[in-house]
Order: structure tokens, then C-alpha cells, then sequence
């Protein structure tokens, strides 16, 4: 299984990522730190399970343009769009409206942020049930291998 994802971005996907048995497909963002949609599409092979987006991206804030998101959306792939640091920009809308059209779109938000929460990971994803039963299945098999304070069941914290 392949995750696609720029270079930079927020470190925890490629280290999830790994821990599930993943292997990262990292592309570098361009010489003034835009995503590289035409190398990103190159990337992609019948092997390729999930595509990362954050945007604004972290750590450079940039904003991948609509048009290009959606030849990633429109490739039938499961995509996760993080939308993390969105409140900073109230100029640009979420792409949380794309989930009900697409059943292999995922939103993520977190309160970590904005709501001056950094470390203690609390948000959301938006998803299709089916899409949402496999992070279930992943969080269990995560909860093993992370001590969680006060974690869930069968969690050594």
C-alpha cells in the first residue's frame, strides 16, 4: 500500500502511515513551495491506497488551488484533506462539501489550533461510514502500538 503526500508536510501522516505497513511516496513541493500536482499525478500507481492534501499545507501555508484538488479528488482514490490550520484563513472555504458527493473524500479538522489546544489532538474527520470503518479498524490496531493516558481497552496506558 502506497500513501501519496507532498514535501513538506505535517510529519505524523508519513509516521502513521509507516506504522500501518505503509510505504510513503513523498513529492517535493516546487522551488517556491507550491504542491507539484503534475509530479504528484506522476506518483500515482495501481498501488497507491490513499493521497494526503493539507491545505493550508503545514509547515509552508499553502493553499493547493481548487482546480488541482480536484484531479486528485476526481481520480477515485481515497483522499484525506486536512484542513488543520483553516480558521487562519477565513478567505477560504473548506472542502467539507465534497464528502457528500464523493464517498472516497475524508475531511479532517482539528480544535488543536486555533483553539490554542496544540498537543492534545482533538478534532474530526468527515467521511463516508464505509471510509470511517477502516479508521476504526486502524485506531485499534494503533492503540496497541502508542500508551495513551487513560487509554481505551486493550491500550497500555
Amino acid at each position: 500500500m502506497k500513501v501519496l503526500l507532498p514535501n513538506p508536510t505535517f510529519s505524523l501522516y508519513a509516521i502513521r502511515a509507516a506504522a500501518l505497513g505503509g510505504k510513503v511516496v513523498a513529492v517535493d513541493l516546487t522551488a517556491d513551495l507550491q504542491y507539484d500536482t503534475p509530479a504528484m499525478l506522476k506518483a500515482i500507481t495501481p498501488r497507491t491506497k490513499v493521497i494526503v492534501i493539507c491545505t493550508p499545507n503545514n509547515p509552508t501555508g499553502d493553499f493547493i488551488p481548487d482546480a488541482d484538488l480536484m484531479k486528485f479528488v476526481e481520480l477515485g482514490i481515497p483522499i484525506m484533506i486536512d484542513e488543520a490550520y483553516l480558521e487562519y484563513h477565513p478567505e477560504h472555504e473548506s472542502k467539507a462539501g465534497l464528502v457528500r458527493k464523493y464517498e472516497h473524500v475524508m475531511v479532517s479538522h482539528t480544535f488543536s489550533k486555533a483553539y490554542g489546544m496544540a498537543g492534545i489532538r482533538f478534532g474530526y474527520v468527515l467521511a463516508h461510514e464505509t471510509l470511517i470503518q477502516y479508521f476504526k479498524k486502524d485506531a485499534d490496531a494503533l492503540e496497541h502500538q502508542y500508551p495513551v493516558p487513560g487509554g481505551r481497552r486493550g491500550s497500555p496506558g
